[in-house]
């Protein structure tokens, strides 16, 4: 009896210390946020969690003074006379353009971003590996994702057609990473790396495959000796909003593709790169459990981590996405944009009570939209090219939360260079944008939902009106940074050493605290 307590008595000993070591290592990245090894774990900004201080400007390059040209004042004096904007059916009429005052100020680059810059430039020491063979690689799947005539085997629902863009642009991403060959942040030696990309293009594979392709594919990996040996490791991406969603019984709709509850299991215990990031948003649910918007009994699940470890890359794929012209973020390109607020919403309903927010700036039939410091293209539904011209000339792309936290015309904003104004509390850490570095309002405007409601003109107004020169100056850098980050086209792209950061950086989550919304990321395991 005595050796049996003895035993357990060890038992115990053994798991107090291991966690007395985790709740070490999670202290120690908040206490040294900036300590190279362990990397950086920061949080995104937002009303209610603990924020951990960025760099200073000690030490770093300050650049010279810059021009810089301010029209918003200007605008805001004279909020109707320049554009008459209606909704669905009405046009943008720009008479005359706000004058612009040219002052000269010194406009500090953010060291903060800055500093995230320069450290994924010279980001290395930690590695990748990718599988190149053609059983996981499906290249006559790819082949059939770049023909427009193409027709899906799965994506025949209307509403699942809209998956062919996603499915496009998962492909981009694998592709990055497969055409990246610096030897700083890749390996051809399996043993050697960090992790192991998986090719196996999921999204593409579903929408234009069939069974047996996802079958092979599978089956190849799980024949991989590296695999056998650490499927924790092994990394997957998809777009597809309904793969991977948390229950079982969302998974069977993907059997028939190959992805069955048996393939589902043993790659569970891997890293899940998607468009939003369950383990962090489940911790935000945790934490604020009356939003009931999120945390309704039929999202219960919904929302549950389905793997080991899980970042987001949003609708990250909108941001190179070809069809819209990569347009740098730089002071004088946003400077010179024509129109002020940009935003387009359907007419339609939208789930989780998000219809209040997306019809809210429509109250009281024109009075709101009229109210908006001018030019501004605000309204409905309009055609393809007005709508890509209208946000093409817009500085500030008004965000504002859909069926879930996030939009995808976040993602198009970034491409094209335009502020995002963000009508969305719980979007930072539902999507959030390689958190180990950035927060959301480094490069964009938060608004809260609740005074959104409240007055929708006002709000928007004061937003950006509130702004300094240098402020504003430094959301535009951070819109640059973000650019380097997910437009793959980008001319100085950041995307392979970011996407290698925050892997790394999430390996060392632990899942149970996340689970159970415990994690110090959130303010210190309450």
């Amino acid at each position: 009896m005595a050796r049996h307590w003895g035993v357990r008595f060890l038992v115990l000993a053994v798991a107090f210390a291991l966690l007395l070591h985790e709740l070490s290592l999670m202290q120690s990245l908040m206490v040294n946020p900036f300590n190279i090894d362990p990397l950086i774990d920061d949080v995104p900004g937002s009303t209610g969690f603990n924020k951990i201080p960025h760099p200073s400007a000690q030490n770093l390059t300050i650049p010279s003074t810059v021009r810089i040209v301010t029209d918003r004042v200007q605008a805001a004096k004279t909020p109707n006379s320049h554009v008459s904007v209606g909704l669905s059916s009405a046009t943008v009429n720009i008479t005359s353009s706000p004058k612009k005052e040219i002052q000269n100020v010194v406009a500090h680059a953010d060291p903060k971003i800055s500093w995230f810059a320069k450290r994924l430039e010279t980001f290395k020491g930690r590695r990748y590996y990718v599988y190149n063979h053609v059983n996981l690689t499906l290249p006559h799947i790819r082949n059939k994702s770049r023909d427009p005539n193409a027709l899906p085997t799965w994506g025949q629902q209307k509403w699942a057609k809209r998956f062919r863009p996603y499915a496009q642009g998962e492909l981009r991403f694998y592709e990055a990473l497969e055409a990246y060959r610096g030897e700083n942040l890749r390996t051809f030696d399996i043993a050697e790396a960090d992790f192991v990309l998986v090719p196996i293009p999921l999204g593409a594979a579903i929408f234009w495959g069939d069974k047996a392709d996802l079958e092979g594919a599978f089956g190849h990996l799980f024949n991989e000796p590296y695999f056998q040996q650490h499927p924790e490791k092994h990394l997957y991406i998809t777009n597809n909003e309904r793969l991977f969603r948390g229950d079982l019984k969302s998974m069977y709709h993907f059997a028939e593709s190959g992805l069955t509850k048996h393939v589902v299991t043993k790659i569970s215990r891997g890293i899940l790169v998607k468009d939003f990031d369950a383990q962090f948003f489940r911790q935000y649910l945790m934490k604020f459990p009356k939003n009931n918007d999120w945390n309704a009994e039929e999202n219960f699940w919904h929302w549950l981590p389905s793997f080991s470890h899980h970042w987001s890359l949003g609708y990250s794929h909108e941001s190179s996405d070809p069809q819209y012209n990569l347009t740098l973020a730089t002071f004088d390109n946003w400077s010179n944009k024509e129109l002020n607020f940009f935003y387009r919403t359907t007419k339609g309903k939208s789930q989780n009570n998000s219809t209040n927010y997306r019809h809210a700036i429509f109250q009281s039939d024109m009075a709101e939209v009229d109210r908006l410091i001018q030019p501004s293209a605000v309204g409905y539904e309009v055609g393809k090219k007005r709508w890509l011209r209208e946000i093409s000339s817009s500085k500030y792309c008004i965000v504002v939360r859909g069926d879930n936290p996030s939009s995808r015309s976040m993602f198009v904003a970034i491409r094209l260079g335009c502020i995002p104004v963000i009508v969305s509390d719980a979007l930072p850490y539902y999507q959030p944008v390689i958190r180990s570095l950035l927060r959301y309002d480094d490069f964009s405007i938060l608004i809260n939902e609740a005074q959104f409601l409240s007055n929708p003109a006002e709000t928007l107004n004061n937003a950006i009106l509130s702004l300094s020169d240098d402020e504003l100056k430094q959301k535009i850098d951070g819109l640059a940074l973000v650019q380097r980050i997910l437009s793959l086209d980008h001319p100085s792209p950041l995307f392979v050493p970011a996407f290698v950061h925050e892997t790394v950086a999430r390996q060392r989550d632990n899942p149970m605290q996340f689970l159970l919304g415990r994690s110090f990321a959130f303010g210190g395991g309450g």
